[in-house]
């Protein structure tokens, strides 16, 4: 009688591949409760499965509830637009689950990836900057970073980012010609020749 756990039984049997049972269980929840996220959800990767996207993207969008969502429809959903191309459509999703889970790093990730593509460079920086602390040992978010800002002639975070890149591998040659640009953007050109030569630059 509970549609909520059986709709969870129903993925739990697809996550053990045990597809024809997790099938049963989330028709039989949708037979009951139309739209149920979680059975959709289940529903949506049977379909992905069988190479049917149209009925994967039908099931995923009728199941959406943008003012209470299910997280795991609302990212299956925003990674579908992603890699249609719709990087506005899946960047507005991805604010959603970053709004529902502030502390939780995979939906910075993703939007960085998208205002990379849509050329948002404020946003990539902003989002980059949430998601620099949550991994001490991200060398490649880091480097972006840096990159963006010297873009921005923003030298002094620059510097920052590019200090705590060299922090995780200080034989980085791009790194250590970040740090190089950001030191010499500040006109800390002593500070800049001290460590080109500390660095072998």
């Amino acid at each position: 009688a509970d549609l909520d756990a059986t709709a969870e039984l129903a993925e739990a049997y697809l996550n053990r591949k045990e597809n024809k049972e997790a099938r049963t269980l989330a028709q039989e929840v949708l037979d009951k409760k139309k739209n149920q996220p979680r059975a959709s959800y289940v529903m949506s990767r049977l379909a992905h499965l069988a190479g049917d996207d149209k009925q994967e993207r039908e099931l995923l969008e009728s199941a959406l509830d943008k003012s209470d969502p299910d997280l795991k429809v609302l990212l299956a959903l925003a990674k579908m637009d992603y890699d249609a191309g719709e990087f506005a459509k899946a960047g507005e999703l991805f604010e959603l689950g970053h709004k529902a889970q502030p502390y939780e790093s995979e939906w910075l990730a993703e939007l960085a990836k998208v205002y990379a593509q849509i050329g948002d460079k404020d946003k990539q920086i902003a989002v980059l900057k949430e998601l620099a602390p949550t991994d001490a040992d991200d060398l490649d978010h880091r480097k972006s970073l840096t990159r963006l800002l010297l873009e921005k002639d923003q030298f002094a975070e620059a510097e920052k980012y590019a200090r705590e890149s060299l922090e995780i591998d200080v034989r980085d040659k791009e790194a250590r010609e970040d740090l190089l640009k950001a030191l010499r953007g500040q006109k800390k050109d002593d500070e800049a020749e001290r460590m080109g030569k500390i660095l072998g630059q």
